[in-house]
């Protein structure tokens, strides 16, 4: 992840734990529903594209509790297509325009 003009490099064990730590955070916040579209894939090189998204996270009585704007860096693999970097600085600060800790 890339971040605030901060790196961030997780191995499988700490992504696994981040996510956790992350699903916790959005079912704390009151999260029942998200939504995730694609606004935008570009076709970088012959094995990479970025790829933009829009995120809104949603109650149980369907009120938006929060949305940004995401971007990813997409890569080939043998495995298949991987993101090899997050830039989830969006995120962050819509979390830290509603004065919450995952934005502080």
């Amino acid at each position: 992840m890339s971040y605030g003009g901060r790196q961030a490099v997780l191995d499988r064990d700490q992504f696994h734990h981040n996510t956790l730590a992350l699903c916790a955070f959005y079912r704390a916040q009151g999260l029942a529903r998200a939504e995730k579209q694609v606004l935008e894939l570009s076709r970088l090189t012959a094995t990479t594209a970025s790829v933009r998204t829009e995120d809104r996270l949603f109650d149980a009585a369907g009120g938006l509790i929060a949305e940004w704007e995401h971007v990813y860096l997409l890569s080939a693999t043998a495995d298949g297509i991987k993101v090899v970097a997050a830039l989830p600085d969006n995120e962050l600060h819509a979390w830290r325009e509603l004065g919450t800790p995952l934005g502080g």
